[in-house]
């Protein structure tokens, strides 16, 4: 049956049930990014290099920011491995193009309580070195407090952006990163900021 005929709870009940640091499900269409997304608040990189099955594994899962909470309306950001065989969020790195960019615009990002779209609108390369001036710490965004942490989240934007995509950000916007690692630099970032559209498909 169309998952539509389901709620959240129901459609992702056996992969809660198997696994209870499970969060969500994110997809982008037409790629290979389609897969379960975790979070463990008392050990953040657990799933780094773990599997579903909590086995180690080098491509391990993506997961989200333990930072972030998923109950709210705050940002969410989810991290994963860039495997050379393309798979986890190597898919990321094809945003370099605005062509790619053009033709894969949304990402699908269901938790237990919700079914969400997302349209992209930014695509962003950074530096994530520990002291260095220019980093950027993607982290500190999973959390935007006031008009101020928001203001000083669309000013990194601006600054790290590949492009411009057309689109638009409000204060209002619920947020979603997706970040990987980008190998022209050292300590290199690739990462979507996506706002939630109004209504899932």
């Amino acid at each position: 049956q169309p998952r539509a005929a389901f709620t959240p709870t129901e459609t992702y009940a056996s992969l809660s049930v198997a696994n209870g640091d499970f969060v969500g499900w994110v997809r982008i269409d037409g790629t290979g990014l389609d897969y379960p997304v975790m979070q463990t608040k008392a050990e953040p990189e657990f799933y780094l290099d773990h599997g579903f099955d909590r086995q180690s594994s080098v491509y391990g899962v993506p997961f989200a920011d333990a930072a972030c909470d998923l109950a709210r309306t705050g940002p969410v950001i989810i991290y994963s491995h860039n495997m050379e065989d393309g798979q986890m969020f190597a898919t990321l790195l094809d945003y370099r193009d605005p062509d790619f960019y053009q033709a894969h615009q949304l990402i699908r990002f269901d938790t237990l309580d919700s079914f969400s779209l997302y349209q992209i609108v930014a695509v962003l390369q950074a530096n994530v070195t520990v002291d260095d001036p220019a980093a950027v710490d993607f982290s500190q965004y999973a959390q935007l407090a006031d008009e101020a942490d928001f203001a000083a989240f669309q000013a990194m934007c601006t600054a790290a952006s590949l492009y411009n995509t057309g689109q638009t950000l409000a204060g209002s916007n619920q947020l979603l990163l997706l970040s990987t690692c980008e190998y022209s630099e050292p300590n290199g970032r690739m990462v979507l900021v996506a706002k939630r559209l109004p209504d899932a498909i």
